[in-house]
């Protein structure tokens, strides 16, 4: 039956009014965060399409500009310096230890890379056993075995835990390790492991794993910072082993994932006083996801040799000055970017790049320029496959920057590459969850580890050399060969690269 006119043109009448009343709130919310994005907008370019957009566009721009608009994460920071006091106990701790492990840089060196310590806010640590592993298998074989000799606690963090069969195996040793009265804590990423079911969490909690997921937080804005995650991986055992690097927890980090084809990613493996770093990077993102600060271990073996599994493993490059640098969206600076520029302008005679995702900035393009007039011999190695069809066009659309005949550009053949790598001058090495691209510099919180030592910088050079073997040279104008239709997508994913 129709419905009666009256009737209609009340509905009519509301319908408009809260069309109305929407659209207003929009505006103003629109011109609210216009202002915003004068004051806290990194670029001037950035800037200019923000403010436009939110003022001429809110309905649509102001959504977007909530998810992706901020970059300071400033829940955390906010935690950080309400919660200081619950900090300082444990921080002081490590840094009365700290000068006894201490590691007595070169005057050269101390010039060239002693600006690291201040990013970190630690300092370069001695005696140190490292190991590189450059195979998943290897990588998830050294990490098992050291979770099953944990005798006090184990910490895992990941981005991203898949419910596969390489997932459950890691959950089956850590129910293992806490059925023995082993205290296991266990964080994931919130987006990263979105597919991670609640049914997979529920077991290890059901045997007394503390569980929790890195996420936005509380607030009701903290809700829409979708666009920070937590990209840190790593393991420590009782504070005295630890790991870091590319893996992630998924049956394709292990290479049995047909459509990536051979899976090269590089993880380390370390024990030593840098574990002590390592742990306290967890030890941050731990009491942001819970509230609670877990009693860790803070010292470490009188005896050096202690640290590895096998002292006499020749795997291990020994003696070795290294230091865990945290990243992330939270820090007074950028960080990440400055992490990698400086590095790049340490370099005197070789660099060496090795990233899944090859997106720099301005700063990045002008540092490797300058690197290579000034006689450097720069490598860069990216997979000629990607996992992600838009981050993959995105690597193309930077190489025409770097037309210079000290750079070599690789593409990497038999599959995709996952490492994380930077090489200077054989002088120092530098590992682990990093990005060369936007949202590691400026979005993620990450964590790489710069070790300073002859024999691991030549492991991880002799490593290096392997995968431009397996690598195809090409031009930096490779894209001029590809269709147009190709160029063109590539020029689309280059005005997304901030987000990539």
């Amino acid at each position: 039956m129709p419905l009666p006119s009256t009737l209609a043109v009340t509905f009519a009448d509301e319908w408009v009014f809260t069309v109305t009343v929407l659209g207003a709130l929009m505006t103003v919310g629109g011109w609210i965060a216009a202002v915003h994005a004068l004051f806290a907008t990194r670029t001037s370019q950035g800037t200019i399409a923000w403010v436009l957009s939110l003022t001429l566009m809110p309905v649509i721009s102001l959504p977007l500009y909530m998810m992706l608009g901020r970059n300071r994460f400033q829940g955390y920071v906010e935690m950080r310096r309400q919660g200081n006091q619950l900090f300082e106990s444990t921080e002081l701790d490590l840094r009365r230890l700290i000068p006894s492990y201490k590691a007595e840089l070169p005057e050269e060196d101390r010039r060239r890379f002693g600006i690291l310590e201040d990013m970190a806010d630690v300092t370069f640590s001695k005696d140190n056993a490292l190991r590189l592993l450059s195979d998943g298998t290897e990588a998830f074989a050294a990490m098992f075995a050291a979770i099953d000799q944990a005798e006090r606690y184990i910490l895992v963090q990941f981005y991203i835990v898949n419910d596969d069969a390489t997932g459950r195996e890691l959950q089956r040793r850590l129910i293992a390790k806490a059925r023995e009265g082993i205290r296991v804590y266990f964080l994931c990423d919130e987006i990263g492991s979105y597919k991670l079911g609640n049914d997979f969490t529920d077991e290890m909690l059901h045997h007394g794993i503390h569980v929790a997921r890195f996420g936005m937080g509380d607030g009701v804005l903290n809700q829409f910072q979708i666009n920070f995650r937590n990209h840190r991986k790593m393991v420590v055992i009782d504070g005295i082993h630890g790991f870091t690097g590319g893996h992630n927890v998924g049956d394709e980090y292990l290479g049995k994932v047909k459509r990536f084809g051979k899976w090269r990613d590089t993880s380390i493996q370390l024990m030593g006083p840098t574990v002590l770093q390592l742990q306290l990077a967890f030890l941050d993102d731990w009491h942001w996801s819970t509230g609670d600060i877990p009693m860790l271990n803070w010292k470490q073996p009188d005896d050096p040799d202690s640290f590895a599994i096998d002292a006499h493993d020749a795997r291990f490059s020994r003696n070795v000055d290294a230091i865990v640098i945290p990243t992330g969206p939270t820090d007074r600076l950028e960080n990440g970017g400055l992490f990698f520029t400086h590095l790049i302008n340490a370099a005197r005679k070789e660099l060496w790049i090795a990233s899944p995702y090859f997106v720099p900035d301005r700063s990045q393009i002008a540092a490797i320029q300058l690197a290579a007039m000034r006689g450097v011999r720069v490598r860069v190695i990216t997979p000629r496959h990607g996992d992600r069809p838009l981050t993959r066009l995105g690597n193309d659309a930077f190489l025409h920057h770097f037309d210079l005949p000290q750079i070599e550009l690789y593409h990497y053949l038999p599959g995709f590459i996952h490492q994380k790598v930077i090489l200077v001058d054989d002088a120092i090495a530098a590992i682990g969850t990093a990005n060369f691209d936007n949202r590691s510099f400026r979005l993620n919180f990450e964590l790489m580890v710069c070790a300073k030592s002859h024999e691991f910088c030549w492991r991880t050079r002799k490593m290096l050399e392997d995968d431009v073997a397996n690598s195809e040279r090409i031009s930096a104008h490779y894209m001029r060969t590809q269709p147009f239709s190709r160029r063109l997508l590539v020029q689309t994913a280059r005005l997304l690269s901030p987000v990539l």
